[in-house]
């Protein structure tokens, strides 16, 4: 679920960053999960509200997907890429590729897309989630629909 900064998440993340200048990841760890591959856990309980990355990414043109099917049937860069802004998309490094989908998710994330700051993902907590609990976040970019095992079935109708 990706949200705007109704909550006041960017200007946290501004302070952090403006302090610490870095990316960060706190309270949580990746390792396989029983749903899909690997995933992202709590390491300890973790209140609704809570940042718990801020992850760098790396911003190229939306249409490199669509250009890398056509030539490959497939390729992986196409099943992990987040609407930056405009005509660009992102990788994001860090955890922000290995949170396994859910229709009712536990985080949420946003961009923070200035260029005249450190830009970057944010992911925090919608509810409260347990320690040990997997973490998980809503796929969905506006362009394509994914079932409830997070695979992509089909691009909705322009």
């Amino acid at each position: 679920m990706k949200i705007q900064d109704n909550n006041g998440f960017l200007s946290q993340v501004r302070e952090i960053t403006k302090l610490e200048n870095k990316y960060w990841i706190k309270n949580i760890e990746a390792k396989r999960s029983e749903i899909a591959g690997n995933g992202v856990f709590a390491i300890d309980d973790i209140p609704a509200g809570t940042l718990i990355e801020f992850s760098p990414v790396l911003v190229y043109h939306k249409n490199t997907t669509e250009v890398l099917l056509d030539v490959y049937e497939k390729h992986i860069l196409c099943d992990y890429q987040f609407r930056w802004k405009e005509d660009l998309s992102a990788l994001i490094f860090g955890y922000g590729e290995i949170y396994n989908h859910s229709n009712d998710p536990s985080v949420g994330y946003t961009m923070m897309t200035d260029e005249n700051e450190i830009q970057g993902a944010v992911f925090f907590t919608l509810k409260p989630v347990k320690a040990g609990e997997e973490l998980f976040v809503a796929y969905s970019n506006g362009d394509v629909v994914f079932d409830e095992f997070g695979n992509r079935y089909k691009r909705k109708a322009e």
